[in-house]
């Protein structure tokens, strides 16, 4: 009895570890210790590198959707703002639409009630590298 239940307990924990790591934000730790942005500084957006002084924080990541509303989208960059402020970052850079095929269990719609079959779908999700400008320059009005 004892070991079934350290066995099971020893299971939670493994999976928790394992949707954890599914949920999070940061992917890759580049840069340590710098203190984080106040909320009402914007966060400059880039689909590509600029040619700026800067210190690479971190590559961050937001959650992963299935739905691609502009809605979803601007859901998704907001919370690469949230993490980017967390890290000290005033700026995130090289922004790219990444798409995760996953297989798992789906709705299965050739029934008339509620049931579930394997299947693969794809999940969208917005990639950065989180930066740290140094110098701390306007930017350019839009034209």
């Amino acid at each position: 009895m004892r070991f079934v239940l350290l066995s099971s307990l020893s299971l939670l924990v493994a999976f928790g570890a394992l949707g954890c790591a599914f949920n999070r934000n940061v992917d890759v730790r580049l840069h340590d210790n710098l203190p984080s942005i106040p909320e009402d500084q914007e966060i400059e957006l880039w689909a590509g590198e600029q040619l700026r002084d800067k210190i690479e924080i971190a590559i961050v990541s937001s959650t992963r959707q299935a739905d691609r509303s502009r809605a979803t989208r601007e859901a998704q960059m907001e919370e690469l703002r949230v993490a980017a402020r967390a890290l000290g970052a005033n700026g995130l850079e090289n922004l790219y639409v990444h798409t995760a095929e996953a297989q798992g269990m789906v709705a299965d719609p050739r029934v008339p009630f509620t049931a579930w079959k394997q299947g693969e779908f794809e999940l969208d999700f917005i990639r950065a590298t989180a930066v740290r400008y140094l110098d701390t320059a306007p930017l350019p009005p839009e034209s």
